[in-house]
């Protein structure tokens, strides 16, 4: 038999390969492939290749074992003679290793930390989400696989998905899997469709396995989708009920990975999906060469890590052991002479008017591709330019692909799907790219070099120094520069000057460069606790478009009340309502200061949804572990009395209802004790925030003290 299709899923049982196909037609098939777990060992001096390897060919579990030439460093530029050992199934794997290891003639290891579905379908060469003609016997023994060239195509593979949400009654904030049941769980299936699954737990369940079946989705997505289905099957086995949510019934779902539970489907978390959607979700699968599953939730190292074990495997270069021993160990003076980091220019503090930001596109990227940077090139004191970098030739895959969707989305109107699926694939690949550099150095690669992070970061910085002086030759004034981006302005320059400025710099520096913002107006900060020194990466200004762009203020802080979100983007509305600097001084000052009256005034009558004041922070560690109450803690302790259970890192909202009381536990109250409509709440703690932010706002145009106005007694308090 033979098709077009999308590999959806792969996993490997103890000999054989299974590939969950999503075929042109709609449907799914399931096909197997052979598969022998393999490794490499490389011997100590004094031992034969052949004579160890006829010994390690007598082990029952051995499949079969040959003597093969391959790099067993990236830095080596001849061959080695290795031997390939290749195991009955997987689970002979680790007993044939740890035999092997016994008998103490092994120099080193390669190959034996992959993945299993890594090994196989790196040996393949193809990856999961990719458009593939397969053929197949009747018996569902893969034949043929040969992938089809898509890359141009900005619509995803035709994968379905379906995101579910699961209710639980409990008198707890996080639910007791032994003995809280499962009263609801909502299915959304297409754009505007919801089902509700309700009745005893049994019946839900028993419903959701059946819609499942029925509608038959690629992706199943939710909240922490692993902890979810894992909650689902623990509380079908306490039922003595077996579920099947995979397209293949499975044994058990206790297991590390919860996708071994649904296999034949790809499981994604709500957050990644929103973010990334099918469409980036399969970036990262072709880009990792794992399955949607995995691909959708491994941090950026993980994710460069495949990568790259696959790139050298292709060159023949073998793959060593996860966290080696660093190359170039530097010492802590070493570091503080040589480890500069990005270059920053100090800011011009003030109000400024026609400005524009140049931003290098992928700096650290196209650093690494043009100056030849990599893990085998660089030393302490020079670069090797006689060799093709390895790591350039990565960057290169994952650049090429974001710049070229990155460009293409421009093309299409901001709400349309294409748009939306350009979007959604630089923005997975972007992730890649921005941690690429950083993971360069990082002592978890198994390639890492200090040496080539060091040299990315000191090329940066003679490119900015260039592109300073090429700036001011021409009669711009240079007001900021961080790392990758400069702020300029001329009062004459209009946007083609700022342009023809960006292609200047391109040509001398060899690094793409453009106009990333156009500002009418922008404000450059101080420090709040060093006023005479300026603060860097704070800024916030009005584009020539209309729209705003701000750093480093309390509109971009994750934990600042949307009240006082809101209050501040108002503020920035009114004060750069103007024609000219002068005008905003003059004439917009005063209504801002107006409206900050207008706002405190209603915030200390008490006219503000409490709900609307929430204040979100972390946990870092254990609440029991902190000794200082710090309002978030305290609201932590709150809740874990009304049973949450928080995680490292969890967060936590919480609103001030009396912050200056001698009991810590009565400042603060979580958010889920708030009532909808409830307005009580620290009035006076929530008018100072409204006041900080205004002064904020405005201190930097020399209206300083903002708060010494009368704004209490113009309120009656």
């Amino acid at each position: 038999m033979k098709a077009i299709g999308w590999i959806l899923d792969v996993y490997i049982g103890d000999r054989n390969a299974v590939l969950w196909v999503k075929l042109d037609n709609g449907k799914t098939v399931r096909l197997t492939d052979s598969y022998r777990p393999d490794f490499y060992v490389e011997l100590k001096d004094g031992f034969k290749p052949e004579d160890v390897s006829e010994t390690i060919a007598l082990h029952p579990h051995v499949h079969r074992v040959k003597v093969e030439e391959k790099y067993t460093s990236i830095l080596h530029r001849e061959k080695s003679r290795v031997i390939h050992v290749f195991t009955s199934d997987t689970s002979s794997f680790r007993v044939v290793k740890d035999d092997l290891e016994r008998l103490n003639f092994v120099k080193s290891w390669f190959n034996v930390d992959l993945y299993h579905f890594q090994r196989y379908l790196f040996s393949k060469t193809f990856a999961p989400t990719s458009k593939v003609e397969i053929e197949w016997s009747g018996e569902g023994k893969l034949e043929n696989v040969a992938v089809l060239n898509d890359s141009a195509d900005v619509c995803p593979p035709p994968f379905s998905a379906m995101v579910f949400e699961v209710s639980v009654s409990s008198e707890k904030l996080t639910p007791d899997v032994r003995i809280d049941h499962i009263e609801r769980i909502s299915l959304h299936i297409g754009e505007g469709e919801a089902e509700t699954l309700e009745g005893d737990e049994a019946t839900i369940l028993s419903r959701f396995a059946s819609r499942l079946k029925e509608l038959n989705p690629d992706f199943l997505v939710a909240k922490s989708c692993e902890e979810t289905l894992r909650y689902i099957f623990e509380r079908a086995r306490i039922l003595g009920m077996v579920l099947q949510l995979g397209r293949e019934s499975n044994k058990s779902y206790i297991s590390r990975e919860m996708a071994s539970a649904v296999r034949g489907r790809a499981i994604a978390d709500l957050g990644d999906f929103l973010e990334f959607g099918v469409a980036g979700i399969c970036e990262l699968s072709r880009f990792t060469l794992a399955p949607p599953s995995f691909s959708a939730k491994w941090p950026a190292g993980k994710t460069i890590d495949a990568r790259q074990s696959y790139e050298a495997l292709k060159k023949d270069i073998l793959v060593p052991k996860k966290r080696g021993f660093p190359r170039f160990v530097m010492t802590a003076d070493e570091i503080d002479s040589k480890d500069k980091g990005g270059l920053l220019f100090s800011p011009v503090v003030g109000l400024h008017e026609n400005v524009a930001e140049l931003d290098f596109e992928s700096t650290y990227p196209n650093i690494i591709i043009l100056h030849n940077i990599s893990y085998e090139t660089v030393t302490p004191t020079s670069v090797d330019k006689t060799r093709q970098g390895f790591l350039g030739e990565v960057v290169k895959i994952v650049l090429d692909r974001r710049l070229r969707f990155k460009h293409l989305r421009k093309k299409y109107p901001k709400d349309s799907r294409e748009y939306e699926w350009c979007d959604q694939r630089q923005k997975a690949l972007k992730m890649v790219l921005v941690c690429i550099y950083g993971f360069s150095g990082c002592f978890a690669n198994r390639f890492n070099n200090v040496a080539a992070y060091n040299e990315i970061n000191a090329t940066s910085r003679r490119i900015l120094v260039q592109a300073v002086n090429i700036c001011m030759a021409r009669g711009f004034e240079v007001l900021y520069g961080n790392v990758d981006s400069l702020f300029i302005k001329r009062l004459d320059a209009s946007r083609e000057d700022y342009e023809m400025l960006s292609k200047t710099i391109q040509e001398e520096t060899g690094l793409p460069i453009s106009v990333d913002n156009h500002y009418r107006f922008i404000v450059f900060m101080r420090q709040e606790t060093h006023p005479d020194v300026e603060c860097m990466n704070h800024f916030f200004g009005k584009l020539t478009d209309g729209g705003f762009n701000c750093r480093g203020i309390d509109l971009r802080r994750r934990d600042c009340p949307p009240f006082i979100k809101k209050f501040q983007k108002k503020l920035m509305e009114i004060l750069f309502d103007a024609e000219n600097c002068n005008e905003v001084v003059e004439k917009r000052v005063a209504e801002a200061k107006a409206y900050t009256r207008e706002t405190y005034s209603k915030v200390m009558r008490g006219e503000v949804d409490a709900k609307e004041l929430v204040i979100s922070k972390r946990v870092h560690k254990d609440v029991r572990d902190y000794r200082s109450m710090f309002p978030h803690v305290v609201a932590a302790r709150q809740m874990t009395t009304l049973g949450k259970k928080l995680k490292e890192f969890s967060s936590v909202d919480f609103v001030f209802m009396n912050s200056e009381h001698r009991n810590p536990l009565r400042r603060v109250i979580p958010l889920v004790m708030v009532d909808d409509g409830c307005n009580y709440y620290d009035r006076k703690k929530y008018g100072k925030l409204i006041l900080d932010v205004a002064d904020t706002i405005l201190k930097t145009l020399n209206v300083r003290h903002i708060q010494v106005l009368n704004l209490d007694a113009l309120v009656g308090n």
